[in-house]
């Protein structure tokens, strides 16, 4: 389901100048590789936000997650979302990044938010523990992930990351510049022999994006002129499928083995 918002009056968009954007790093290549981002965060340790701040999205956060839920901030860089969420009343934050320089970073600048962890991980394999949160919000990171050289299977892995590790009934929060045409290809599998089969239902709702120029027009209707917000809500009845049709194809692989064991020693 695809829904647009109406932008309230503090929230609502407005021109900006070319220092809003992120010219400096064109080379968009480079953003699923760790050693670009220590470097830049080593060069430049200038907060920054993709697309837009916590106010943008609060509202649609708060409808959705509890102030209290296990939250994970995936690619969380030097983006203050995460001690907006607190100061917004959130009780319980992850920030997981994979550079390492900025982890260390955001610890000094996050000491005086106890309600904030900090966990230098990468996404496609964390090696965090299974169902342990109630939200995962990512904010550019399935996007910066597509850019790595095997963008594709990189997705897939970090979408089974994110499905492992929320909660039987968490939520999936992707905000992306992706139209979806392009991102649900990824985030709505329901074929249910297939590994990548996503256990949850995805809404998504369109937000338009900022004016780059003065004499910019946007188009609410033409997708380009939009941002996305994935919410992908985990069902159990859907994580039920899986699970016994892992365990059906699980018998039957034995099944074949044994029958090609029995064989071999028949020949013999």
């Amino acid at each position: 389901a695809l829904k647009s918002v109406e932008l309230s009056d503090n929230l609502a968009v407005k021109a900006v100048g070319e220092k809003e954007f992120d010219k400096q790093y064109s080379d968009h290549c480079q953003y699923g590789k760790i050693h670009f981002w220590d470097e830049r965060y080593s060069k430049d340790p200038e907060p920054f936000e993709w697309f837009y701040p916590y106010t943008t999205f609060k509202d649609i956060i708060n409808d959705y997650v509890a102030k209290e839920a296990h939250i994970m901030y995936a690619g969380c860089g030097n983006s203050f979302f995460m001690e907006d969420m607190v100061d917004d009343g959130f009780e319980d934050i992850t920030g997981v990044d994979f550079s390492r320089v900025v982890i260390d970073g955001m610890k000094i600048r996050c000491k005086d938010y106890p309600e904030i962890k900090l966990v230098t991980a990468n996404m496609q394999d964390s090696n965090l523990p299974e169902k342990s949160f109630d939200c995962i919000i990512d904010k550019g990171l399935l996007d910066a992930i597509l850019c790595n050289l095997k963008g594709e299977e990189a997705v897939q892995n970090y979408v089974s990351e994110v499905e492992r590790l929320l909660t039987p009934d968490g939520l999936f929060i992707c905000i992306s510049y992706g139209e979806p045409e392009d991102r649900l290809k990824y985030l709505e599998i329901y074929d249910i022999d297939s590994p990548l089969f996503t256990p949850w239902y995805t809404d998504v709702i369109g937000i338009q994006k900022p004016l780059e120029n003065d004499w910019e027009e946007l188009d609410p209707d033409d997708p380009a002129s939009m941002y996305f917000i994935y919410l992908c809500r985990m069902e159990k009845k859907l994580a039920k499928q899986k699970v016994d049709r892992k365990k059906q194809q699980a018998k039957k692989a034995k099944k074949a083995k044994e029958a090609k064991r029995k064989g071999h020693k028949n020949a013999l």
